[in-house]
């Protein structure tokens, strides 16, 4: 494999890994509870 073959798929690599990160945080039960709050108090409002 050549130097760009392997740049190309080290950056891959790279952006499957940051969005393992984002959908991982996103989907934690204790981040969506916590995200949904503000939802729940608004609707409470009305």
């Amino acid at each position: 494999m050549d130097r760009a073959s392997i740049a190309y798929l080290v950056v891959d690599i790279g952006l499957f890994a940051l969005f393992a990160l984002i959908v991982a945080r996103v989907y934690r039960r204790r981040n969506r509870t916590r995200g949904e709050l503000a939802k729940h108090r608004m609707l409470e409002d009305d």
